[in-house]
């Protein structure tokens, strides 16, 4: 049980996280437009294709042992060193295996600039190998040192990309831009790891602790495989099937309509505790505040979605410019993605306390396989519009009718269509927010 200086303790934890989530994606945004205006269409989406190839790709150098050797880590801390040792070893052993095979595939299939462009941008995985002393800032209860290396990363990195765009450098300095984030952020992670809590010289790699995490992590490394494909799929398919300008207008209308996506988390976590502590109390006033937190998702999505759909075009022209008109168009339609999104976040939530997150593989597993199908269907047809169109069908999918197979996890659709139809009872929704607390 948490006692209160355990739980301040936490949410001090917590909040630095927080804290950097949204600074950076607010100064994230805005380097992001800064370049766009400058790049254009074309080469930003040619700078998209290649972050893309290496987001996808990524999952495989990760193994999954995030929340493994973190676990491990809290567990056994007597074992650190053989710990982050081991970590490190396989993490960078996966991250050059990848990276040769991706050298391998892009030679044989790519022209040469792009296979420079992609290769620069997945250097930066060989780096993020470091990421295991994250893993123990994690463990020690010590986020605060995490936030400092992304604080650093984010501002280096950024001002970075400014000078660029200022002094007109070429496409290819902004590869190395991004690559530049993995070692900016490595270096600071070690730095602090140095000064605060030991030497990467005791550091020692163990056999038996290598297929140890191995064989817990390989369920996560599925996971997030399905994960990745589900949210990063689009754009490499949109280049493959169309051409740079296609991923281009695509990722600036994805940049506007997934920059909400903040938004249910923060209330999730704001408001879950209150629902947990429902559930101490009765079954029917737990399933009672979880309903009022859909019913909250929902309507706030569906305000986003209209007020972006009719704004769209003069938010894309005002952030991006004239070039980027056709975003507009594409913005539109993903913006709705959001009645899907919010309520996975709350639903997450709820699979977590039922221990029920292993159904969550089968979701986007699901979702992943129709927002393929769908691209390689509607992608010739409308160009990016597909793609916008083949998201919210596989995000709807795998929200509503992949559950329905699921018996364990029908009450969670029978809510979320309940929030959907509860939308439009606009005079219930101002009292969501404060009955959901006040059982605190």
């Amino acid at each position: 049980m948490f006692t209160y200086q355990g739980f301040i303790r936490y949410l001090k934890n917590t909040s630095w996280l927080m804290a950097e989530r949204l600074v950076r994606m607010g100064i994230t945004f805005l380097v992001i437009v800064y370049i766009a205006r400058y790049l254009g269409p074309g080469d930003f989406g040619l700078l998209n294709y290649a972050i893309s190839i290496v987001g996808v790709v990524i999952i495989f150098s990760q193994l999954g042992l995030e929340d493994v050797v973190t676990r491990e880590l809290v567990n056994d801390p007597d074992h650190k060193n053989v710990l982050l040792g081991t970590g490190l070893l396989l993490k960078f052993s996966a991250s050059l295996i990848v990276v040769l095979l991706l050298l391998a595939i892009l030679s044989a299939t790519s022209d040469a600039f792009e296979v420079l462009l992609i290769m620069v941008v997945a250097c930066g995985m060989l780096f993020r190998a470091l990421d295991v002393v994250e893993y123990y800032f994690r463990a020690i209860v010590q986020a605060k040192y995490i936030a400092y290396a992304n604080f650093a990363q984010l501002f280096l990195s950024s001002a970075l990309k400014i000078f660029l765009v200022y002094f007109e450098f070429e496409l290819i300095w902004f590869a190395i831009a991004v690559l530049s984030e993995s070692v900016i952020r490595a270096a600071f992670l070690v730095w602090l790891y140095l000064k605060h809590s030991g030497k990467l010289g005791s550091w020692r790699v163990a056999k038996e602790k290598a297929y140890s995490l191995l064989g817990a992590s390989w369920p996560l490394l599925l996971s997030g495989i399905v994960v990745v494909i589900y949210m990063k799929i689009d754009q490499i398919m949109l280049k493959q099937m169309i051409d740079n300008e296609a991923v281009g207008y695509y990722a600036a209308a994805v940049q506007l309509s997934e920059a909400w996506y903040f938004v249910p988390v923060l209330v999730t976590i704001s408001l879950f505790p209150a629902i947990l502590a429902s559930k101490k109390v009765s079954e029917t006033l737990y399933i009672e505040r979880l309903q009022k937190l859909y019913d909250l998702m929902a309507f706030i999505a569906f305000i986003v979605a209209v007020v972006m759909s009719f704004a769209s075009v003069w938010l894309v022209t005002l952030f991006y410019g004239e070039a980027f008109r056709y975003s507009g168009s594409i913005l539109f339609i993903h913006v709705w993605a959001g009645m899907a999104v919010f309520m996975g976040v709350v639903r997450g939530k709820w699979l977590l306390t039922e221990n029920l997150q292993r159904h969550e593989i089968s979701l986007h597993a699901s979702g992943a396989v129709i927002n393929v199908l769908l691209n390689i269907v509607l992608i010739p047809a409308y160009q990016g519009r597909g793609a916008a169109y083949a998201t919210i069908i596989s995000y709807f999918f795998a929200t509503i009718i992949t559950p329905i197979f699921i018996p364990k996890l029908r009450k969670s659709v029978a809510m979320i269509l309940r929030a959907y139809i509860n939308i439009f009872n606009m005079g219930a929704v101002r009292y969501l927010y404060k009955e959901i607390r006040c059982t605190r």
